[in-house]
């Protein structure tokens, strides 16, 4: 779905080739005067503005509807000049629905003239109707771009290429695909802002094996200067599937079940004193070809490792499974186990998997016993990835549209203490685990458990949604908040490591430090809060404080077990509605103790409170955050 606000697409080449004189252009509107417009029709409307664009619009329900996607239309279309960026036009990306179904949320990327906005964001969260009630926008979240400026394009697709090979700093530097032309909005640098900008993206890697680091640099269209360095977005291609109607021919004649040893859920990493157990594995992709026919059949496994095949009863069948994607029938609903991750530890296996030959009808049932180490982080990185996605899609009713490849899962990297998101590696987005090895007094476990692979995959999570790596503090500060709720554990990757006899976790429990609000580079309050260079692990324990506070306070509350999971309900919602905070050192301000306000309130008008209103603000106030 896409539609136009105030203006046509255009095509690149025209867009390239023909400027308009400056003075022809509609300038953004200052949107203070369309804010108090809106305000006037709605009153109790709040705004947050930063650097003149509008982030947030929020407070009272606005504008009506009678679905969630025609009131967010109806809103975007009629109250366009508030948002102060002038033209546009709107992809619609995804819709999910939270709080048991009280509130849908709508996603929703940028172009301009036809060229897509990098990191371009609009979210509009729906207050769904009730009885004669018809939908009502909540809030709406952007991150914009205005039309940059007219000027000559001086720079082709094949000279930001080689401008970006010419980048200093970099070890191999090598550029992986064709530069894309884009609009990079404004943005901090410094005490200054940087303005919109037409440019070109250009894909590349750079460093040595397992190494690489995919990246886009962003080269000025108009004057060749590197504007920004960016992780790259990529995709993956789908396994093939048996069409419905080749599948509604079949009779179910084959049953069998899947496991696999894997490590105990219980946050410790896999080493002996953590012994792995057969455990079933789910969504794994399971197939079946008849030998006298040819005829093929495909099923997915389902929560307790359970399959039934669909074949012609003609005799001899054989049923193969494949954790990794050696086999074409192989890897998962969601994602794919790939055993050797970006290359291959001293004695790495193959994937984990096997061909069984039965009758039809018949029983095929694969048990993969305890054959090491290497083999059990492919058995855990399937059942925590199916964990992960259980435990979002379980509580999200989202468009099928917000996952539309495979996440590749790599394991057994040949790299000490190694557990990484890469938003591209090989084409996919990427998580990658290392494996157990140990230098002099210091022993790093295999990282592919329970208590890390919520945190990669909230990475995974957020950039789906749409989030980039605008602050990197947020980015880590979420993905603790994310494994956190996952878990219900404070602590991030529990005994990751052992020193001198000792276990050490990656991060201890966020409320022992307490970050304050706001942080610096040079004086934040403790000092392990500070924000350096290459270093926004700490930082981002001002956001997942914040979370651990919650977290604590609901239990306390309500139970554990039911303050667990309202907290663990806001915190999803929350994150469909959030863009990340303003202030790339800060990864929590005033902007997100609203958004979470906005996700718990259940009749979007907050000046009446919400129903947790009172823990939300003292949760924030903690840590010196206030409306």
């Amino acid at each position: 779905m896409a539609f136009a606000l105030g203006g046509g697409v255009g095509r690149l080449g025209a867009l390239v080739a023909a400027w308009l004189p400056a003075a022809a252009q509609a300038q953004p509107r200052d949107p203070a005067e369309a804010i108090m417009q809106l305000q006037s029709l709605y009153p109790g409307v709040r705004a947050s503005v930063h650097d003149a664009r509008t982030r947030l619009l929020f407070g009272v329900p606005m504008t009506p509807g009678e679905t969630p996607d025609l009131a967010a239309s109806a809103f975007l279309d009629a109250h366009r000049d508030a948002l102060g960026v002038g033209e546009f036009t709107l992809d619609r990306r995804w819709a999910a629905r939270v709080r048991e179904g009280r509130l849908t949320v709508i996603g929703y990327t940028q172009r301009i003239d036809g060229v897509p906005v990098e990191g371009s964001l609009v979210r509009v969260a729906v207050l769904m109707g009730r009885g004669a009630q018809p939908c009502r926008v909540a809030l709406v979240s952007t991150r914009l771009a205005a039309r940059p400026a007219r000027a000559p394009i001086a720079v082709t697709a094949a000279g930001a290429a080689t401008l970006a090979l010419a980048q200093p700093g970099y070890a191999n530097l090598r550029v992986t695909g064709e530069p894309a032309f884009v609009v990079l909005p404004a943005g901090r640098v410094g005490e200054s802002v940087r303005p919109d900008a037409w440019a070109w993206r250009v894909p590349v890697t750079y460093g040595e094996g397992h190494d690489d680091l995919p990246r886009s640099f962003f080269i000025n269209a108009t004057d060749g200067g590197l504007l920004d360095v960016r992780d790259e977005f990529a995709r993956a291609a789908s396994a093939p599937r048996v069409s419905e109607a080749t599948h509604a021919a079949l009779v179910s004649d084959v049953t069998g079940t899947v496991r696999a040893y894997a490590t105990p859920t219980n946050m410790l990493p896999h080493r002996p004193s953590n012994p792995p157990g057969l455990t079933p594995i789910a969504n794994l992709r399971v197939a079946a070809i008849d030998n006298e026919t040819t005829e093929e059949s495909e099923t997915q496994t389902d929560a307790g490792g359970e399959f039934a095949l669909s074949i012609p009863a003609s005799g001899s069948v054989d049923v193969e499974t494949r954790l990794g994607p050696t086999s074409a029938w192989g890897g998962f609903r969601w994602f794919v186990v790939d055993c050797q991750g970006d290359g291959a530890p001293p004695t790495s296996p193959v994937a984990l998997g096997g061909t069984s030959n039965t009758s039809s009808p018949g029983a095929a049932d694969f048990d993969f016993g305890d054959q090491g180490e290497f083999e059990t982080a492919q058995a855990n990185a399937a059942v925590q990835a199916n964990r992960c996605f259980e435990y979002v899609l379980s509580r999200l009713e989202i468009d099928v549209e917000l996952f539309p490849d495979r996440l590749q899962v790599f394991v057994n990297d040949d790299s000490i203490a190694n557990a990484n998101f890469y938003s591209s590696l090989a084409g996919f987005r990427s998580i990658v685990f290392g494996v157990q090895l140990g230098s002099g007094s210091t022993a790093y476990w295999n990282t592919c458990y329970s208590s890390l692979f919520p945190h990669e995959f909230g990475h995974y999570f957020m950039y789906e949604l749409g989030g980039t790596w605008g602050s990197h503090a947020f980015a880590e500060g979420y993905s603790d908040s994310f494994a956190m709720m996952c878990n219900d554990d404070f602590v991030q990757g529990r005994a990751y490591r052992t020193t001198a006899g000792f276990d050490m976790n990656v991060r201890d429990d966020p409320r022992i430090d307490d970050c304050q609000y706001p942080l610096t580079s040079s004086s934040p309050t403790p000092e392990d809060c500070r924000c350096t260079p290459n270093e926004y692990h700490n930082p981002g324990q001002l956001l997942s404080g914040v979370w651990a506070h919650l977290l604590d306070a609901m239990k306390a509350e309500f139970g554990a077990g039911t303050g667990l999971a309202m907290c663990q309900s806001l915190h999803l919602a929350w994150s469909l509605l959030t863009q990340g905070p303003p202030d790339a050192c800060n990864p929590a301000g005033p902007d997100t103790l609203q958004e979470v306000l906005v996700a718990d309130d259940d009749d979007s008008n907050l000046g009446n409170g919400t129903p947790h209103d009172t823990l939300i603000l003292d949760a924030f106030a903690q840590h010196s955050i206030f409306p």
